[in-house]
């Protein structure tokens, strides 16, 4: 993602790794007995913000047996998501306090969708020779499921995260991911990754009304 985006980071997201499902509910007191697969910790002390990325140990095992960046397919897609997803909080959070910058859980969650579908359809079409099915689209904006236990603020970030961030990819599949391949792709992407949460959200709602049909 550092490559696609062009940012960087000083701090190795594997550094801050945690696996174990008991040490991230003693860190988390919030989380009471539920732990979703994937959390990204931020524990404010002071000036400090301590920041760790909880990935459930099993996906992870699943992942280095079903490599994605070997062969991604339906069986570890969701794995797929879940730690892309993680990775991307920690990317996108870490690079915000480097430049004390604010940024919304809103704005996380959009980040996060769009990076899992663009770095999917990366992998799919250096697979597959440049092909991206509109299954991908389907799987990640059209059948998405959401954690149990969450409460109606939660439940409605996520899916306004999903509606915002199917409206911007449903843009760059009509856009960019059409043979002839376009130009300006990845400054577009560069681009939307840098706006701010107004900026965000204003890029998308002044995106062209999306078609009936396949996206």
């Amino acid at each position: 993602m550092q490559r696609i985006y062009d940012v960087e980071t000083p701090h190795d997201v594997l550094d801050y790794l945690i696996r174990d499902h008991e040490q991230i509910k003693e860190l988390d007191a919030a989380s009471h007995s539920h732990v979703a697969s994937e959390k990204l910790l931020i524990l404010p002390y002071d000036d400090t913000v301590f920041v760790g990325l909880y990935i459930e140990s099993d996906i992870i095992d699943r992942l280095h047996k079903d490599n994605p960046f070997e062969y991604l397919h339906k069986g570890n897609l969701i794995d797929f998501f879940t730690a892309l997803e993680g990775v991307s909080h920690f990317l996108y959070l870490t690079r915000s306090l480097q430049y004390e910058r604010d940024v919304s859980l809103l704005e996380l969650e959009i980040q996060a969708e769009v990076d899992k579908y663009i770095m999917a359809a990366f992998l799919l079409g250096k697979q597959y020779r440049g092909f991206v099915s509109h299954n991908l689209y389907d799987s990640l904006f059209n059948h998405s499921r959401y954690a149990h236990g969450l409460d109606y603020t939660g439940r409605k970030r996520y899916q306004d995260a999903n509606r915002y961030a199917a409206r911007y990819c449903r843009y760059l599949q009509h856009r960019f991911l059409r043979p002839p391949a376009q130009l300006g792709f990845m400054s577009e992407l560069r681009r939307f990754y840098r706006l701010s949460h107004h900026q965000k959200l204003n890029r998308i709602r002044g995106l062209p009304a999306p078609r009936a049909g396949r996206p």
